[in-house]
């Protein structure tokens, strides 16, 4: 059961409300995406669809906001994204809720995913010299705090009243596909928890 204050972010779409945000936002910036020479103020507008996108292809937590842009050293916990010239964009998490017990997790970005990041990363590269894959509106690196603030403010600007944090992204992910044994067994390794877990994945983590 839901409770109250999700009855009341609940969006009538449930995830795909994501899909329909990131669609709408790609409307918006319309002059970002095609300007040819890029501004801290123009990779932030990208970067509002980037996230969309992201989240609704990839239902991280705020590990996000510390995916660095180049390979670290193998002895680091850091976590990056990296595109090889085969297997494309690939995502290495070493640092993140349940690292303990789970290890070094790796993810094959979705096509939607990557076509994204093919998009964003070299204008992060070219306008910011911070090295992480997200920034905020001056150009800096955009904290985790920014992160979940950012989602919420972009979510409830396109969707009405139903802002939500990365949190309820998982929520309403978790959701969906509880039901479907094949996908629920990818959704836990990209969540990063036991496949029991999705399932008891309720409103105790909602926020």
């Amino acid at each position: 059961e839901r409770s109250e204050k999700e009855k009341a972010r609940w969006p009538s779409k449930g995830f795909d409300s994501l899909r329909r945000a990131a669609k709408m936002q790609k409307q918006q910036i319309g002059p970002s995406l095609r300007a040819k020479k890029h501004t801290v103020k123009t990779l932030f507008q990208i970067q509002k669809w980037a996230l969309l996108v992201l989240y609704s292809e990839h239902a991280l937590r705020l590990d996000w906001a510390d995916v660095l842009l180049k390979k670290p050293d193998e002895k680091s916990e850091h976590n990056f994204i990296f595109k090889y010239p085969r297997k494309g964009w690939i995502l290495t998490l070493r640092r993140y809720k349940t690292a303990k017990s789970r290890g070094t997790t790796t993810l094959k970005m979705s096509r939607s995913a990557s076509m994204v990041l093919t998009k964003l990363v070299p204008i992060v590269k070219a306008v910011t010299t911070h090295g992480y894959l997200l920034s905020n509106s001056s150009g800096g690196r955009l904290s985790r705090n920014g992160l979940s603030k950012l989602l919420t403010r972009i979510t409830e600007r396109l969707l009405g009243n139903k802002g939500f944090s990365a949190t309820m992204i998982r929520v309403l992910k978790a959701t969906k596909f509880s039901k479907t044994l094949e996908k629920s067994s990818e959704l836990a390794k990209e969540m990063m928890h036991s496949q029991e877990q999705n399932y008891r994945y309720s409103r105790r983590d909602a926020d």
